[in-house]
């Protein structure tokens, strides 16, 4: 669930961070902030606004695909990358 939707917001480029998480799982074979709880990823998301914990479990791959998972989980959405924008980045690979 992306940030903006725990606080009852949806913009323009809120399934761009669904497609970062899918990414990420896929890669890493983990959960993002690998709780179930909502209070504890309200948390997460809302008040730590770094991807600190994404670039931890990331480490061993590529670069291009590094770019694309935190271009995809910016947690403000004019920072976010859009979907042109990661389509050209996933071309580019």
């Amino acid at each position: 669930m992306a940030p903006e939707i725990v606080l009852h917001k949806i913009y323009h480029n809120t399934d761009i961070w669904s497609i970062g998480i899918i990414i990420y799982l896929l890669y890493s074979n983990t959960f993002v902030f690998g709780c179930e709880e909502l209070s504890y990823y309200y948390n997460i998301t809302c008040r730590s606004r770094k991807n600190i914990l994404i670039e931890k479990n990331i480490v061993g791959c590529s670069d291009n695909l590094k770019n694309i998972i935190i271009k995809c989980l910016i947690y403000n959405t004019n920072c976010r990358i859009s979907a042109n924008g990661l389509i050209k980045l996933i071309n580019n690979i």
